[in-house]
């Protein structure tokens, strides 16, 4: 058993109840965070490119053809999940019609340039074969000598964690509040509290169910019961 994830599920929920003003402010934080180490990434791995690792190696640059192209386009599927969060945000916002299209587009954009940046300089700087499953970034980085790189990708990854599961559980509260109001679901999961002005009980009947599936079930088995219905 996970019992650290629960934990981690059941924090975060609580710690949404404070309130839009008082997550806003935290997630930015840790979204400057996360975005910080994405750039240093970049350029610190831009540093130390070196681009034999696509030409001199056998089968360096798509060493699986078009077919691992798609394939791997398939996987970043995932990446770019997310994006609900800002348009279930409407009710919230002051200007939705000018605010979420161009806050949509700009966290696009940058998710964007994040991953092929990331990506390129990740194969320039060691030789795909060389790359680590369970941890490519920091080993790349800590292979050059870029130990405080290495500390800074560790920092922002557990940053970006956090903001994403801000987001995730954001988000679903919204969704789940607006299929509530049109007659979807129980009509106590559309039910806003007063004083936070949250719905308090879908947020914690969804938490509890994601807090149970990390406690029990491996990420290898969500990943394959996610994917492979894809």
């Amino acid at each position: 058993m996970d019992l650290l994830s629960g934990l981690i599920a059941i924090a975060t929920a609580l710690f949404l109840t404070a309130g839009m003003r008082v997550t806003t402010v935290v997630n930015n934080l840790f979204s400057l965070v996360n975005i910080a180490a994405i750039l240093i990434i970049i350029t610190v791995g831009g540093y130390f490119a070196n681009l034999a690792n696509w030409t001199a190696v056998p089968g360096g640059f798509m060493p699986f053809g078009w077919k691992g192209v798609f394939a791997g386009s398939a996987s970043c599927f995932y990446a770019f999940i997310g994006f609900d969060s800002i348009a279930t945000s409407g009710e919230e916002a002051k200007d939705p019609q000018k605010s979420i299209p161009i806050a949509t587009f700009i966290s696009m954009a940058f998710a964007t340039f994040s991953y092929v940046g990331v990506s390129v300089v990740l194969t320039l700087m060691l030789p795909y074969t060389a790359i680590d499953d369970e941890s490519g970034l920091p080993m790349a980085l800590g292979a050059h000598g870029a130990t405080w790189a290495k500390m800074a990708v560790i920092v922002g990854a557990c940053c970006g964690m956090a903001t994403v599961l801000i987001g995730t559980i954001y988000s679903l509260t919204r969704i789940v509040y607006a299929m509530s109001e049109d007659g979807l679901l129980f009509p106590w999961m559309g039910e806003v509290n007063a004083k936070t002005a949250i719905p308090l009980k879908a947020m914690f009947a969804f938490t509890s169910l994601g807090m149970w599936l990390g406690v029990f079930v491996d990420m290898t088995t969500l990943g394959k019961w996610t994917g492979d219905e894809f």
